[in-house]
């Protein structure tokens, strides 16, 4: 199986096929056509979303369940500062910022496959989360605060800077979400 971080090299593919370069003033620019890049990444977060499913259930020994289409479309659409994907992407392409344009994707796509795993997990029954860094010199001392702590599925880890999230990707503060590589177990 795919994680939906080994398709970011297709996905940049994907937007930068789409990217579009002129000459304003004796300066080059680039842009991105919104509507399509983001529909780009839509479908690349619908897929996390089902990746996450799929992974919590297969690592579990357990037949797929049944993905709520309304509480997909809530993870998905999720504002993070106050936007949503498509309101942050939409800046991003005005500029032909290809690279603010894959940090939302990753972003929200870490976020969204970790929003899935841990509604699966409750649906399946598991009653305890535990948050997992990538135990290497690029985790933020926020989440390695957080290393190994088991809560109860319900529950919220909380870092030493008192910001708190059900799941990585999920924190209130920005940056302790972008570019997070935590996970649950």
């Amino acid at each position: 199986m795919l994680f939906p971080w080994d398709q970011l090299n297709l996905l940049q593919t994907k937007i930068q096929a789409l990217t579009i370069e002129y000459e304003f003033g004796g300066a080059k620019r680039r842009y991105i056509p919104a509507r399509k890049c983001e529909d780009i990444i839509l479908e690349f977060l619908i897929d996390s979303y089902l990746m996450g499913c799929n992974f919590v259930t297969d690592s579990m020994g357990m037949n797929p369940v049944g993905v709520d289409e309304d509480e997909m479309y809530d993870s998905v659409y999720k504002k993070v500062a106050g936007k949503n994907f498509i309101q942050r992407v939409s800046e991003y392409c005005k500029t032909g910022a290809i690279e603010d344009i894959m940090r939302v994707a990753e972003t929200d796509s870490h976020r969204v496959f970790n929003d899935s795993e841990l509604r699966t997990a409750k649906k399946v029954g598991a009653t305890t989360k535990t948050w997992n860094t990538m135990l290497d010199d690029r985790v933020r001392d926020t989440h390695a605060y957080i290393e190994s702590m088991t809560v109860g599925i319900d529950d919220e880890f909380y870092t030493f800077d008192g910001d708190h999230a059900p799941a990585p990707g999920q924190f209130q503060l920005p940056e302790n979400s972008i570019g997070c590589r935590c996970y649950l177990t």
